[in-house]
């Protein structure tokens, strides 16, 4: 749980914004995926009160100053605090796959929150996954303001703010998840920002052999800064482990004894989480060799860990509720590992399901015809319906047609791409929609009567109108604006978050903003017997009006966003690749180990396992309803 701040004082606005988002980082990556780390599942699959975990930390590790040729080795358990005290603040954390680098970084990440929490003077501590820069390539500090606004919901103005005068401390994870292509690029980009910066705190995490490369590539390496380099786990740390875990592991502990593979394959912290969870309670002769493989090979230098994530796999799908086939659980997963590998993605979110998001197929292409027909006939029946036409039945469809191509190729081909989610783009307030709605309304109705008949003497040689047409013309304009004004402009850093969240958050932003208009414009059209200029309007042209301005803004300023994303799950569930009820699915799969959350977002267990998933194109993929 994460301590509450001292509330004897009060809290600026600021803070309170800062404090949340302290909330939101704890709540993704502390409570979200430490806390549901295969290595707590272990202790609750084993039903284990309390829990022998050295072995899960080697922090035996091997600690140097970059450049320097000293080493200096630590005890094991040591703190992350205290190595990145003695780092001040920047550090470097290697290993290879499985080792338990991403952990350590979240350790980390936990207590830098803690004390941010207790220090108002203590820069922010925020996760980063790496992936996804290379869909950017931007420059470091944009990427992080980019980050800051999409992952944890900080408005752009203060994300750059932030960002600029260094009140942020990065902890990045996965740069050898970005593409070998890219990776050097990737890491220039670090090092350009950390020589701007000034050298601020920093915390990279990334597999040895891929830093080494990139940085032999560069011939450039981040400067003053520690790495820590995390160490294969000894055949006799494991052997005292799984003796302590007690006889759920009994069977494991024998072969693990007998077979020098299965010794290799344990000795990164993953591969043992993945061992226990499959194999515990099981017997060591049904426990399969990891010595040979198929072949002949030793499956343990020459990836035969695949086996291990096929029974791994076999073994949570045991897991949950139903009894799902197959075909049904690792069909979907299987093609989501694969496009997120193409995309190199790290964490899906159910919102980025958007045209330019599938990476086969012309989903994309029959993704836009579906949102150009939707809307065209949204706006041709508006056409049709309320705007007054000719007489007779062919101009009457005829300008339900017209209205429907125009407005249809009109908005449905915007590319959403560059429209993104409407959340990112604008802030947006239903409270202080009211609010500015309220006080719109009041000035309103208090200034027109006084305004409009000295506007109307200058301009009609003193013409005497009605004064509550006035009020009620100025109530509902200043009304409507002031409602944009406010919701537009108030939103702060909050706390929750779900899956979908900028999908419903778009749509909410689009009903907002059509309703608004559409009322404010329908008032001031249809209610009011005349304007400024003499012009008349009776109710069906305001409602009309209305109606045309509030659904044109509602979908350029997100629904076009929102039908993309609902004509992509449609078409993936029809073709088998997603099934149409995603949150469930993939919530399922968190709960049978294959998946973890993060937030609003989901990632697998490991990158190993999403590998392992994605090379699974034989898998029958039936069509979802």
């Amino acid at each position: 749980m994460l301590p509450a701040p001292d509330l004897r004082r009060k809290v600026s606005r600021q803070r309170q914004d800062e404090l949340n988002l302290l909330q939101k980082v704890w709540n993704a990556w502390v409570s979200g995926l430490l806390g549901h780390s295969l290595h707590q599942e272990v202790r609750q699959t084993l039903g284990l009160t309390t829990h022998p975990d050295a072995v899960l930390k080697p922090w035996g590790a091997v600690i140097e100053a970059a450049g320097d040729t000293g080493r200096v080795s630590q005890p094991d358990g040591l703190p992350m605090t205290t190595v990145f005290d003695q780092a001040q603040g920047r550090l470097l954390i290697l290993g290879a796959a499985g080792a338990g680098k991403t952990t350590l970084l979240l350790e980390l990440a936990r207590e830098l929150i803690v004390r941010a929490r207790r220090d108002e003077g203590h820069p922010l501590p925020l996760v980063f996954s790496l992936s996804s820069w290379a869909h950017s390539l931007q420059p470091f500090a944009d990427w992080l303001a980019d980050e800051m606004n999409r992952r944890y919901d900080v408005p752009y103005l203060l994300a750059n703010k932030w960002v600029a005068t260094g009140r942020i401390l990065p902890l990045l994870d996965g740069l050898d998840e970005v593409g070998d292509e890219r990776r050097v690029a990737c890491l220039s980009a670090i090092l350009a920002f950390d020589e701007t910066s000034g050298g601020l705190p920093l915390v990279i995490c990334t597999r040895t052999a891929e830093y080494e490369a990139a940085v032999l590539s560069l011939d450039r390496r981040l400067r003053r800064v520690l790495s820590l380099e995390l160490q294969p786990l000894r055949p006799d740390q494991v052997d005292g482990y799984l003796a302590d875990l007690g006889d759920a592991v009994a069977g494991l502990r024998e072969a693990f004894a007998r077979d020098e593979g299965l010794q290799k394959l344990a000795a990164t912290p993953l591969m043992l989480s993945l061992l226990i969870l499959t194999y515990h309670d099981e017997r060591a002769r049904r426990i399969p060799s990891a010595t040979k493989g198929a072949s002949g090979r030793s499956a343990a230098v020459d990836g035969g860990s695949r086996r291990f994530f096929a029974g791994y796999v076999a073994r949570m799908m045991e897991r949950g509720e139903g009894h799902p086939s197959r075909g049904q659980i690792l069909g979907p997963l299987e093609w989501l590992a694969r496009t997120m590998n193409q995309r190199g993605e790290t964490i899906f979110y159910v919102e980025n399901l958007q045209p330019d998001w599938p990476v086969e197929g012309d989903v994309g292409r029959k993704a836009t015809w579906i949102v150009r027909v939707v809307i065209g006939v949204l706006f041709g029946l508006l056409f049709t319906v309320l705007l007054p036409t000719p007489p007779g039945l062919g101009s009457w469809l005829l300008t339900g047609v017209l209205a429907g191509v125009l407005f249809g190729w009109l908005f449905g081909g915007v590319d959403a791409k560059a429209s993104q989610i409407a959340e990112r783009a604008v802030n947006w307030s239903w409270g202080r929609l009211l609010i500015g709605m309220a006080i719109g309304v009041a000035l309103g109705w208090v200034l027109m009567p006084i305004i409009m008949p000295i506007f109307r003497a200058a301009r009609m040689g003193g013409a005497v109108r009605s004064t509550v047409d006035d009020a009620l013309f100025g109530a509902a304009l200043l009304g409507m604006f002031g409602a944009m004004g406010g919701a537009l402009n108030g939103r702060r850093i909050g706390v929750r978050s779900y899956p979908n969240q900028g999908i419903w958050r778009t749509a909410l932003h689009a009903v907002g903003i059509g309703v608004v208009c559409a009322l404010g414009a329908g008032l001031g059209l249809g209610l009011v017997r005349q304007s400024v200029g003499g012009l008349r309007a009776d109710l069906s042209m305001g409602l009309f009006f209305g109606l045309l301005l509030g659904l044109g803004l509602g979908v350029a300023f997100g629904g076009t966003v929102v039908l993309r994303h609902v004509a992509v799950r449609f078409l993936l569930s029809q073709d088998g690749s997603l099934p149409w009820g995603l949150v469930p699915f993939l919530d399922d799969a968190a709960d049978r180990l294959l998946l973890r959350k993060v937030g609003g977002g989901y990632v697998f267990v490991h990158r190993r396992l999403q590998d392992y998933i994605a090379s699974l194109e034989s898998v029958k993929r039936t069509p979802s309803g």
